[in-house]
């Protein structure tokens, strides 16, 4: 056994009921990323052998089997709310056998840093501690556990929870930032001597200080440079807080490697978005998960951007909905453009005013300047898609692709009835309706004539009516 080798045990069974909500509290969003998501994506910068979340409620239990499986990423149900001690003994049976350090994190600290994790763990494997925690001085400790040190040799003697200080302790400024680091056979022996006469009634973890010190173990502390990062959410307005703070990292981040932004405050990235170099944002642009933006990218105002890929140069106009799509190198989209799920615009094309795209591909230099519909159609180069175009791709049953082949023109207002094939250097006349193929340069003209159309908007008779 590996007595260097780190497992994670992650408290994710909280209530959480200050936040006044269905959903479980670690499951709430920061940045489009759940809580849980961000503690134990800091926790895998251990290479933990082995990850154990601690859960009450089924969704947090659905959402690790979801999203962590292949991270080796565990869960244990505390069927009872009995305090953090409680919840980190009920992981002993999972971790049987395991001889090296349990690193023990909250579920409710979003700004995490994997940097943070890193140093806190060299740190106590450095001064070979058998117990770390970490520590961060704040302004306003209320509410906080703090840490009760020796008045001649600054070493720590306890961690003492507000609601069982003295007035003296609640002065002090240094508070515990519930992260703890120990070496299992040493962990799970203080566990079990730890008694509930407090205030809560509750088992704490924070009593493995004081019972580690009075059985010789050294209990080291590792203090915290950023408090923000610490800090738990349990309220909306925390929540609220945390995202403003993930936020404005994250718009540092991006304009120090180049990244223009008018207003800053006002665009929102998603934890994972990824913007190039020499790329400029509007106001009120934002980034769903999963986005990367190349070099020289221009968004403008009001877009917003979800699982997409824009490719080099592109422009992106104000009031562009894009979601699950790639904008290729120089392509232009919207203002008011909606590109849905698969669809896939080609090198130096155009997606205009009010055109909305799904499931299609279009060619390089092709364009849809206005008012269309396009779906589940594959176009090809250099084709002119008239203003109020419909793909008509739904026949009340099932969906049908329409091919189009390079360099043809469909005219203003036709309707292409799918499944049908547009041969290479076609044209369609305005107004037509394509219910069949089309050969290669070939002029289409095709309308409904008036009597067809009386015929088509006669009322219908009723039996009722007679």
């Amino acid at each position: 056994m590996n007595s260097e080798a780190v497992s994670v045990i992650v408290l994710a069974a909280g209530k959480g009921t200050r936040m006044k909500s269905k959903t479980p509290k670690v499951l709430h969003k920061v940045a489009g990323r759940e809580m849980l998501g961000h503690v134990l994506n800091a926790g895998f910068a251990t290479q933990p052998e082995k990850s154990i979340v601690v859960y009450s409620h089924t969704e947090v239990l659905d959402y690790i089997q979801d999203n962590f499986t292949l991270q080796n990423t565990f869960c244990v149900e505390q069927k009872e709310q009995l305090g953090t001690a409680h919840a980190v003994i009920a992981c002993e049976e999972e971790l049987q056998g395991f001889e090296g350090h349990v690193l023990i994190l909250c579920g409710d600290v979003p700004l995490l840093t994997t940097e943070l994790v890193e140093r806190f763990v060299t740190s106590h494997k450095s001064q070979n501690n058998d117990i770390t925690f970490m520590t961060a001085f704040v302004d306003d400790p209320t509410g906080l556990g703090r840490v009760v040190r020796d008045d001649q040799d600054e070493e720590v003697r306890a961690i003492v929870e507000h609601k069982d200080a003295t007035e003296s302790e609640r002065q002090i400024d240094e508070i515990n930032a519930g992260i703890y680091i120990a070496k299992a056979p040493c962990l799970f022996d203080l566990l079990r001597k730890i008694g509930d006469n407090n205030a809560q009634g509750e088992f704490y973890i924070t009593d493995i200080v004081a019972l580690g010190l009075r059985d010789g173990l050294t209990v080291g502390t590792f203090t915290a440079e950023n408090a923000d990062a610490l800090g738990g959410v349990n309220s909306r307005l925390q929540l609220a807080n945390a995202e403003d703070l993930y936020q404005n990292a994250l718009r540092e981040h991006f304009m120090e490697h180049g990244v223009t932004m008018v207003d800053p405050q006002s665009v929102f990235f998603s934890y994972d978005t990824q913007v190039g170099a020499d790329c400029e944002l509007g106001p009120n642009v934002r980034f769903g998960p999963d986005v990367r933006l190349e070099n020289n990218v221009f968004v403008e105002g009001d877009c917003y951007i979800a699982d997409s890929y824009i490719n080099d140069g592109a422009k992106i106009y104000s009031f562009s909905h894009i979601v699950g799509s790639e904008v290729g190198h120089k392509s232009k989209v919207g203002p008011f453009a909606r590109l849905r799920p698969e669809s896939d615009i080609g090198d130096e094309a155009k997606v205009g005013s009010f055109v909305e795209i799904k499931k299609s591909r279009l060619g390089y230099k092709t364009s849809a300047g206005h008012l269309s519909y396009i779906g589940d159609a594959i176009i090809g180069n250099e084709v002119n898609i008239g203003a109020g175009t419909v793909f008509a791709n739904y026949d009340g049953a099932a969906k049908h692709t329409t091919h189009v082949e390079n360099n043809v023109f469909i005219g203003s207002n036709t309707t292409i009835v799918s499944p049908v094939q547009i041969g290479a250097g076609a044209t369609t006349a305005a107004s037509s309706v394509i219910t069949k193929n089309v050969d290669n340069d070939i002029l289409v003209i095709s309308k409904v004539s008036r009597h067809d159309k009386a015929d088509w908007t006669r009322p219908v008779k009723r039996e009722d009516d007679e």
